[in-house]
């Protein structure tokens, strides 16, 4: 059975050879992000017509000004009208895109957009219904965290110290993400079920993916930890350049846009690299769970299959 760190690995080449797929994940982002600027210049201009020391912010401003900006003159400025409605659209893009993405790598076609986009308006309907599904499971997360609090409440509510509170708090609040992360792994694998059409519907979508995840618990879950320490590094290392930059000239301001460019075009590549890992370790793994195999997903196997091994033995060659 194919182990963790190979998955990792292939997820990590085989995106590397659809570049272009990135670059339209990013573009997207960075279109937003432009249109977002709107309301953020109206904060800025309205900070400096009122601020009296606004002659020394301009002569050396830094982009941490920005926070004390937000609390100090944000309002009145109408983030939420532009906001939300940005928001919702780029959820229903990045369903849309997603779609093409697992059909891409589950059929391990080459990149072509025309193709890429028709299989997104093809698949689209069924990943946005599998979200909506998704979002019950979020609901019923979010009322146990609640019935938790006031569990949690009504024990500590006569404590005379805070350690107790203080430990029941993390402890909810960790449950909550432990929660909310099985159902993100759970519905990853559930638009792949999607894509293989071997079920008949979302729900039977999302009931097929808990009995792989389940039976497959601990790789993966160790494939999105893998994913989660390489971020987590990623991040550091910006964090850690980025404290050493002032932003403070034009020069100094280019640099930091161009490291935050970089850094959020790398966390398209390993979001599109985890989406391929989880269909490799899928199809990989799907011929070993009794229970789960029909005869087309078995074809589809040994096709994927073949086609691995003819890539290797063209590498090798």
């Amino acid at each position: 059975m194919i182990s963790i760190f190979t998955t990792f690995t292939t997820g990590i080449k085989d995106v590397y050879k659809t570049k272009k797929l990135v670059l339209i994940f990013y573009l997207v982002q960075f279109v937003l992000a432009y249109i977002l600027t709107k309301p953020i210049s109206q904060l800025l201009s309205k900070a400096f017509s009122t601020a009296t020391l606004n002659d020394v912010i301009l002569n050396r401003f830094d982009l941490k000004y920005l926070y004390a900006m937000l609390r100090e003159f944000g309002k009145g400025v109408d983030l939420f009208g532009l906001v939300f409605p940005l928001s919702l659209l780029y959820l229903l893009i990045s369903i849309f895109l997603t779609a093409g993405v697992y059909w891409l790598f589950y059929t391990k076609t080459e990149f072509k957009l025309s193709e890429y986009f028709i299989k997104c308006g093809i698949y689209f309907s069924r990943f946005l219904k599998l979200f909506l599904v998704s979002m019950i499971f979020y609901v019923a997360c979010f009322a146990i965290f609640a019935l938790l609090s006031s569990l949690f409440g009504n024990l500590t509510k006569d404590t005379v110290t805070e350690v107790w509170p203080v430990i029941l708090t993390f402890v909810k609040y960790g449950l909550l993400i432990f929660l909310f992360a099985l159902v993100l792994m759970i519905f990853d694998y559930a638009k792949i079920l999607l894509i293989d059409e071997s079920t008949s519907g979302v729900f039977s979508a999302a009931i097929e993916a808990m009995k792989f995840f389940m039976m497959n618990f601990f790789k993966t879950i160790g494939i999105f930890l893998l994913y989660i320490i390489t971020g987590v590094l990623f991040f550091a290392v910006f964090k850690l350049i980025d404290s050493s930059i002032i932003t403070n000239t034009y020069f100094t301001i280019s640099i930091f846009f161009i490291l935050t460019q970089i850094y959020i075009y790398l966390r398209q590549y390993l979001r599109l690299a985890l989406y391929d890992s989880l269909i490799v370790y899928y199809q990989e793994t799907i011929t070993a769970i009794p229970g789960m195999l029909n005869k087309e997903m078995l074809e589809k196997a040994v096709e994927n299959y073949e086609r691995r091994a003819q890539e290797s033995k063209d590498n090798s060659e």
